[in-house]
């Protein structure tokens, strides 16, 4: 260190603005260091301003500014991630504690801040850079990890998931995923806005290992995203995954693991699209694999179907005993909503099946309520497409969250979902702030 760079009798902001400079260029420097000697005298070069930035009682919680890496984060936190980035061979814990407990050390006692940063909490940040022993050092005390706020929009568990790392790097991961569950972390959180739970991060990775993980401490293989897509849907799908999909390896074995823990194959997308629509165009999956999971959801439809038959067909009208004719041509501008069955002016209808006790309907339901052959109303002439398919993606950009309307009223937060396997809707009231999809209600 340039003794010019000293901060020893030099303003606080000075100071931090040298401490951010040497973070910036040290960064790159331990990132794309191809010798293990360079990266640790990057590190040990940083470490020592670093030490002395923290004993001269300086602010620890300011944050690193724009454009830099971490930027948003307190310059502790990313100088200790900055620091394990050098460490990245060491495997295991206690090797990497033995060069960070000095640091750890000096960070006791302080008044630090665990500020979210880009929607994750600390904890969760730490664990995306592989700064395990940083992250393991965190649970401990990252006030947010288990609470569940809504400022976190990409939980813990979310970052934990990542490509498929090596085995050393992996063990980490599970550790940390291990003490997040003992914090009150939930493997079945999601993402804030496209409802992305940790097994399907794990399917955009095809990550085996960790998805068998999450599958043994009880993921649901089964719950879907804001979409309607399991994990299932996005191993096997380019519509519903990240990166490189063609480029994607061992998806026979992960398919074969979310089967084996009972992902079902008998879905229908908003989108229309079955297990077998999506089988045609995967190419990631081998030929013969793919010509077994074929025979398989034929086998497994057909026989879903003969269930199905002796159950309440969904093509029975299940609200005629609630809703009448008349009752639909009360509406307020009800030309406007039954020439428009799209999903702005669904919420009207939706807001009102709700205030009269209809909180479980079929699509049947809904075309016949908006059909003037049944509710009477006289559409002069104009045609309309009430088709089930156009009626169905309009539900389904209701509980994406997309087009919606609010209407006047009092306000209630109702929550539109669909059951995949059997076709109901559901309408639910939530307590939440983060629900999918927001009605207002008198």
């Amino acid at each position: 260190m340039a003794e010019t760079d000293s901060i020893v009798d030099k303003s606080e902001q000075k100071a931090f603005n040298i401490l951010v400079e040497r973070f910036d260029s040290l960064y790159r420097e331990i990132r794309y260091a191809t010798k293990i000697t360079e990266k640790r005298m990057y590190a040990a070069q940083y470490g020592s301003f670093l030490k002395e930035y923290m004993t001269a009682s300086f602010d620890l919680n300011v944050l690193v500014p724009e454009p830099l890496p971490l930027n948003g984060t307190p310059v502790w936190f990313a100088s200790v991630v900055l620091l394990e980035a050098a460490l990245d061979t060491l495997k295991t814990f206690d090797k990497r504690y033995s060069y960070l407990d000095p640091y750890f050390t000096l960070l006791k006692g302080k008044e630090l801040e665990y500020p979210i940063s880009r929607g994750r909490c600390l904890t969760g940040l730490a664990t995306e850079f592989e700064a395990f022993a940083t992250a393991n050092w965190l649970v401990g005390v990252d006030p947010f990890v288990g609470r569940h706020e809504s400022t976190v929009t990409i939980p813990a568990f979310y970052c934990f998931v990542d490509k498929r790392r090596k085995d050393y790097l992996t063990e980490m991961a599970l550790h940390i995923g291990q003490k997040l569950l003992d914090k009150g972390e939930s493997i079945h959180q999601s993402t804030r806005y496209s409802g992305l739970t940790p097994l399907m991060r794990t399917a955009i990775y095809t990550n085996v290992q960790q998805a068998k993980w999450l599958l043994e401490k009880g993921a649901d293989p089964n719950k879907t995203d804001s979409y309607g897509a399991s994990a299932l849907v996005h191993a096997i799908s380019p519509f519903h995954s990240q990166g490189d999909f063609n480029s994607r390896r061992q998806v026979n074995e992960y398919v074969e693991l979310l089967l084996e823990w009972g992902a079902s194959m008998d879905f229908i997308l908003v989108s229309g699209q079955t297990f077998g629509d999506l089988l045609t165009p995967c190419k990631p999956l081998s030929k013969e694999y793919k010509k077994l999971l074929r025979t398989n959801w034929k086998t497994l439809v057909k026989g879903n179907r003969l269930l199905e038959s002796r159950r309440i067909p969904l093509g029975e009208f299940s609200v005629e005993d609630k809703i009448s004719p008349a009752d639909i041509r009360k509406f307020e501008f009800q030309t406007e909503f039954l020439l428009h069955p799209y999903s702005e002016m669904l919420t009207m209808l939706l807001e009102y099946l709700y205030q009269n006790g209809v909180q479980k309907f079929t699509l049947n339901d809904i075309k016949t309520l908006v059909d003037p052959k049944w509710n009477g109303v006289n559409l002069r002439g104009v045609r309309v497409d009430l088709s089930e398919a156009k009626i169905e993606s309009s539900l389904g950009k209701l509980i994406m969250g997309r087009n919606v309307s609010l209407m006047g009223g009092s306000e209630r937060l109702l929550n539109l979902s669909r059951d995949f396997e059997t076709g109901w809707y559901s309408i639910v009231q939530s307590n939440e702030a983060n629900v999918v999809h927001t009605m207002k209600t008198s």
